[in-house]
């Protein structure tokens, strides 16, 4: 025996020391022995670890079984028949699952006969309740997963009646709470998750007890939190997944204390980043799955350091891939998923030399085939689809070699049936994608047939699928008789109570009903009576039930367009029956579809008044807990409708409000736990949504900032910017808190620019010093003659035009035509207009027409109060007309009398050969200033915003210097 255990370490090659010491007629000596060793190889966690730990405890099974069966060797001998069990759940396969439920069996009914009765034999025999749970848990079905919850069950019952100084009895205690959540969460359905959840807490606190410098139990507590994450991430709410991730980041915040040399630990931890990662990549949005890229690397780097000869961490270590490939995929451009191909090969790989003989490992290869198919379909292209049908058949083919009674093996079977379809679909080649539908349909009913129905959705999809298969005129004719295989309660399996399989029937049929129409006249009967008997089957399986009166009236509703019958009915149904939950939610559901939002909300409260009425007088707290929980349904679907009808912070604080008086709507003891619930558990979820928003609300602001004219760019326009990135946080800011107030829009932007005055009023020349001191250079002659405005502007414009931030190149743009601007009607038109006002007869023109005369001139140069601000496209309209004009030398009247006013420089500037450059550069000018603050289809480019730095300051024509030194005012 010895020669066939090879060396693993240190403890297994002392224990292999003492057993060569021991004499051979002392069995319980040596059968002592091979249980140490055994235990020492299983903990390697290895292929060979396992395998040698099978020899070991066989060994000790063989020598036990010679002594005498008194209470101890009773024990002792179920204490091997467990630690073998836990040895073959680990290999896995399906033998070796079913011999480790009969030893667990065999510990179990030595156990239960021992005349022992203290703490510790008790305690033992949780234990062994509680691995033959784990066994029927690892076997899979519906059925052994309730049975294993009763076992669960059985060894928490003993647990809770043992002392509670003991730790280890507080462990097992603890994590048999957990391995019953677990079961429960496999189970699926919403009530078996929220018993998950309660399982899970007890736990947890029980977990919270134990000594912190106990690396196994903190470990065991990261456990759980891990799973309570899973469980809240599984009832897949916006809200329930912001849970999850903090439970995740509970756990990893403790395994990360762990020591890093144990490949447990490091394990769990690598399932906790993967599990956040998973639940980033269900968000789906661009930035979640970047995240979660980042944690499916850590996960990678972690599982790559990893033994390679342990099948569960290659195994683990394939999943990564395929999850990190799945991320990709879901990214979706080309690149992405040519990256997504690349790792659902790389877990291929590793798979494809993992034991064949495990079923778990078999169907995670089948699943990376499948996932590498799905990235081929949505490539799309006619190659490509034959290579996903190519991957689909390789993962149908091996999980149609696995057991059947399983479900998550059957769902994923039938989800490779179901994806190739698809693919066949977008071939155009309906007959196949019909076969394939229609397989994957069939396994799924023969599971309800052997009364498992936990896969009852996917049924439903797969039905809606192959419907969609029969849409074409050599398959239409067959849509009565598989519609009716499925919903007539006379065909076996029949799921005649789905009410989504009758409504894609439905809809099915109705086309259908169009083709027979138009092309095959000869169809028009089966149809009608095809619909009619489904009619009848609806009647039989739904008549007086919430869900009939859904289905007649979304008949009445959709097909005959009559949604006050539509209404009626779900009415009438309430007042037959009006302490049935479900019809309130029914008509409630109406209402917001039809948008009657107090029609809704009212239909809440008449729900939640009729159930918590409804209560006995005597209700026990189990009663009152139940209602609470329904009546909290109520509550959300009341803030759901006041939140879509109206999302304004007014309209938290008035639901904030509403909450408080709403418990006084019932009895004391139904008031008190509301009045709590609401409390502990509403207020802060309103809240969260209140503050998400918030958030949103804010980034939608700042997105209207990138591509909108919004009121930051008016109040730019008005003010004198500091056109700096931290002006553009505060403004954005600023806009942000006055959205929340309910003002106009004017008042608003009033607001916003005192602030940018405030802002400007406090700006530090000394951050576009080396700006500053680049235009002195660079205007040698000009510059001294600006004042500090112009030197601000020109400086900050300058800044940001050497930054690559879109919104600070259009700040550049922003602040240049300022700077124009202000150079136009301080330096130029500001002059003109106070010596005007000295002359007031001065005389206009009868004859000339035009911009000038009829703007400009009224408006700002006879008026000193300026009633009306310019706009720079009305500076430089009116000083192109005048260019224009001196080009073409026209006497007017008009130009006459404004040159008189203006001493023209000795180059005689407005009539130089240089004037059509000018007034092309004033044009050019416009025309990208006013693109800046205005956000078009194309974006405001750097090159603009160079264009028009170059025509103000750059230009061989001196283009600012004309306008700032080429007049003067005679006196």
């Amino acid at each position: 025996m010895l020669d066939e255990l090879t060396d693993f370490n240190e403890k297994v090659v002392e224990i292999k020391a003492k057993i060569a010491k021991l004499e051979p007629d002392d069995w319980e000596a040596l059968a002592t022995g091979y249980y140490e060793l055994g235990k020492e190889c299983y903990e390697l966690k290895t292929g060979d670890g396992f395998e040698q730990a099978v020899l070991a405890y066989e060994r000790a099974i063989e020598l036990r079984e010679k002594l005498s069966l008194n209470d101890e060797n009773c024990n002792e001998l179920a204490r091997i028949y467990i630690g073998l069990g836990n040895t073959l759940d680990d290999i896995g396969t399906g033998d070796s699952l079913k011999r480790s439920r009969e030893l667990y069996s065999k510990a179990l009914e030595l156990r239960e006969g021992l005349a022992i009765n203290d703490d510790e034999c008790r305690n033992e025999l949780a234990i062994t309740y509680k691995r033959y749970g784990n066994a029927q848990v690892n076997l899979g079905s519906t059925t052994d997963l309730r049975q294993a919850i009763k076992f669960y069950q059985k060894a928490i019952n003993i647990g809770e009646n043992l002392s509670k100084d003991n730790h280890n009895f507080q462990v097992n205690l603890a994590n048999c709470y957990m391995l019953c959540g677990i079961a429960r969460t496999k189970l699926g359905s919403y009530n078996d998750l929220q018993q998950a959840i309660k399982l899970y807490k007890y736990s947890i606190n029980i977990s919270k007890n134990l000594p912190e410098d106990n690396h196994k139990f903190q470990n065991g507590l990261a456990n759980t939190y891990h799973n309570l994450g899973f469980v809240q991430s599984e009832l897949g709410t916006k809200n329930s997944l912001i849970q999850a991730i903090k439970y995740y980041q509970k756990a990893i915040t403790i395994r990360k204390k762990l020591p890093k040399d144990n490949l447990q630990f490091q394990k769990d931890l690598s399932n906790t980043y993967n599990n956040i990662g998973n639940i980033q990549s269900d968000l789906n949005t661009k930035n979640s799955l970047e995240q979660a890229l980042k944690f499916c690397q850590k996960v990678i780097t972690i599982r790559e350091k990893l033994p390679k000869d342990n099948y569960e961490f290659q195994d683990d270590l394939a999943s990564a891939y395929n999850n990190i490939g799945l991320v990709q995929n879901n990214l979706g451009d080309l690149n992405n998923l040519q990256q997504a191909i690349k790792f659902y090969q790389q877990a291929i790989s590793i798979r494809k030399k993992l034991p064949k003989d495990n079923h778990q490992f078999q169907n995670n290869l089948a699943r990376a085939y499948m996932n590498l198919g799905t990235t081929y379909k949505d490539l799309g292209n006619p190659n490509d689809l034959q290579q996903a049908i190519k991957f689909y058949q390789q993962a149908i083919s091996i999980g149609e070699k696995l057991p059947q009674n399983n479900h998550e093996f059957q769902n994923d079977l039938a989800r490779a049936y179901g994806n190739k379809s698809i693919a066949y679909l977008k071939q155009g080649n309906f007959e196949e994608a019909n076969e394939a539908a229609e397989t994957g349909l069939e396994l799924l009913r023969d599971l309800e047939i052997n009364g498992n129905y936990v896969l009852r959705s996917r049924r439903e999809w797969l039905f809606d699928l192959t419907v969609d298969t029969y849409s074409t005129p050599i398959l239409f004719k067959f849509l009565p008789e598989f519609v009716l295989e499925h919903l007539d309660p006379v065909s076996e399996g029949a799921a005649s109570q789905s009410a989504k399989m009758h409504r894609s029937a439905l809809n099915g049929l109705k086309e259908l009903a169009v083709f027979a129409y138009y092309q095959a006249p000869d169809l028009i009967f089966e149809t009608q009576q095809t619909i009619f008997k489904l009619q009848q089957i609806a009647s039989l399986y739904f008549a007086g039930t919430a869900t009939a009166a859904k289905l007649l009236a979304q008949y009445n509703q959709q097909q005959v367009k009559n949604s006050k019958q539509a209404e009626q009915i779900l009415k009438e149904y309430i007042e037959q029956c009006p302490n049935d939950v479900e019809g309130y939610q029914n008509l409630g559901e109406f209402y917001r579809n039809t948008k009657n939002w107090s029609a809704a909300i009212q239909c809440n409260i008449d729900g939640a008044k009729a159930i918590g009425t409804s209560l006995p007088k005597h209700a026990t707290e189990q009663d009152l807990e139940q209602v609470t929980d329904t009546i909290t349904l109520f509550i959300d679907s009341c803030i759901l409708v006041r939140l879509q009808q109206s999302n304004q912070i007014a309209e938290y604080d008035a639901i904030e409000d509403w909450l408080t008086d709403f418990p006084t709507l019932f009895t004391d003891r139904l008031k008190s736990l509301l009045t709590n619930h609401i409390k502990t558990k509403i207020r802060p979820e309103l809240r969260q949504k209140r503050d998400e928003w918030l958030n949103k609300s804010q980034q939608e602001l700042e997105k209207s900032f990138a591509t909108n004219n919004d009121l930051i760019t008016q109040a730019l326009r008005e003010t004198l910017p500091k056109n700096m990135q931290y002006l553009i946080e505060q403004l954005s800011y600023t806009q942000t808190e006055l959205a929340k107030l309910d003002i106009t829009n004017e008042e608003r932007l009033e607001r916003l620019t005192q602030r940018a005055e405030q802002l400007i009023s406090k700006l530090y020349s000394g951050e576009v010093q080396e700006e500053q001191q680049t235009l002195a250079n660079q205007l040698p002659e000009i510059w001294p003659n600006l004042d500090i405005e112009d030197h601000k502007l020109l400086a900050t414009a300058l800044y940001c035009l050497n930054n690559e931030n879109q919104e600070l190149l259009r700040l550049a743009g922003v602040n240049l035509g300022i700077a124009l601007e202000r150079s136009l009607t301080v330096n130029w038109l500001k002059p003109v207009r106070d010596n005007l006002s000295y002359n007031p007869n001065f005389p206009l023109s009868t004859t000339d027409s035009g911009l000038v005369k009829g703007f400009l001139l009224p408006k700002y140069f006879k008026n000193s109060a300026m009633p009306s601000k310019l706009t720079l496209s009305d500076l430089i309209s009116a000083f192109t007309n005048i260019i224009l004009k001196a080009e073409q030398r026209p006497e007017s009247e008009l130009k006459q009398q404004l040159f008189d006013y203006i001493q023209q420089n000795t180059d005689n500037l407005l009539n130089n050969s240089n004037n059509k450059t000018r007034r092309q550069n004033l044009d050019l000018f416009r025309e990208k200033r006013n693109r800046c603050p205005h956000f078009k289809d194309d974006p405001f480019t750097k090159q603009d915003a160079q264009d028009m730095f170059n025509i103000l300051i750059e230009s061989d024509d001196a283009f600012y210097k004309y306008f700032v030194g080429g007049f003067e005012i005679r006196n």
